[in-house]
């Protein structure tokens, strides 16, 4: 334990690893539960919108990794899209930037993994017998009340299950990582995966 908290190198690794994991555990649900109430209300194409939100979660992460690459570099598409509408401020250096690449990481897994997590939402909802919504809109309730008393109680095992999902995805995070930067430019953005397989996996 010793060794542990003064080698450096690891300990940036272990805050890099929570920093990343509170990211997509917040994010991944808090956006996965709204996309789930989106698509859950009787509309045309919602079966076409599930498909699409989520068909990032079947793309390989290398593959994603490799395109967010392209996309994040500092001459890369995003910055050249700000720049040429007038938003070159915004520009970033979005995988060398120390303060802001374990985020822009984060960033890239939420997009992949939060329709996963929508599907999860999306069959505990329909799950919820309508006759408590019905029971309550009579009852002269809100929305905001039937979401609080009603949709978000009975969510509890979902929300359980993806909560723990991420988590556990926060904490042994890899590929996206591995993909994007390989733990550099140094040393910044390494996670404890990747701090493992360069200390005992590349030798």
């Amino acid at each position: 334990f010793k060794f542990i908290f003064h080698d450096g190198e690891l300990s940036q690794a272990i805050i890099n690893t929570l920093i990343y994991s509170v990211v997509v555990v917040i994010f991944k649900n808090g956006l996965g539960l709204l996309l789930a109430l989106a698509v859950n209300v009787k509309m045309r194409g919602r079966n076409l919108l599930r498909g699409i939100y989520y068909l990032p979660a079947v793309i390989s992460t290398i593959v994603i990794g490799l395109v967010f690459t392209r996309i994040l570099h500092p001459e890369g598409t995003l910055n050249t899209f700000l720049r040429m509408i007038g938003l070159g401020v915004l520009a970033q250096d979005w995988l060398i930037d120390p303060h802001i690449i374990m985020t822009v990481i984060a960033g890239v897994s939420v997009w992949q993994w939060t329709g996963y997590h929508m599907a999860i939402y999306l069959a505990g909802l329909q799950s919820i017998p309508s006759d408590y919504y019905e029971a309550a809109a009579i009852d002269g309730a809100t929305a905001v009340q039937r979401f609080r008393y009603i949709t978000l109680p009975l969510l509890a095992p979902s929300i359980n299950i993806n909560v723990m999902l991420s988590l556990i995805g926060g904490i042994r995070g890899f590929s996206e990582v591995y993909a994007l930067t390989g733990g550099g430019p140094g040393n910044i953005s390494q996670v404890l995966t990747t701090e493992v397989l360069k200390r005992f996996g590349e030798g």
